[in-house]
Order: structure tokens, then C-alpha cells, then sequence
């Protein structure tokens, strides 16, 4: 899989994927779940990497 090939990919799924069970599980409120969610696209959607390289690109 593509996934695990790079290193923003990876973060960012695992990143929103605990957000979203914390929320779900009311572990997290509402304010700290927007701050992750915005934190872990903002990250994504910025973060390009070095291609060329293993695990450091997109």
C-alpha cells in the first residue's frame, strides 16, 4: 500500500483516525477535536516532502 510509503500519509491518518475515536467515545470535546482535525490537514495539506526520498515524500 501507499500508505506506508510515506511518513505525512501515515501521520495524518493516524493522527485523524485517533481524533475521531476520541470524539466518538466522548473522550474528547468538541473544541479539542476541531484543533486536531485543523492541526493533522493543516499538516497533510502542507507538508511535501522530498519525493525522491524513502518514507519522506507524498
Amino acid at each position: 500500500m501507499t500508505i506506508f510509503n510515506s511518513a505525512s500519509k501515515l501521520v495524518f491518518l493516524v493522527l485523524t483516525l485517533t481524533a475521531c475515536a476520541g470524539f466518538i467515545l466522548n473522550k474528547l470535546p468538541v473544541d479539542q477535536f476541531m484543533i486536531l482535525a485543523i492541526a493533522a490537514s493543516s499538516f497533510y495539506f502542507s507538508n511535501k516532502g522530498d519525493s525522491s526520498q524513502p518514507y519522506a515524500g507524498k
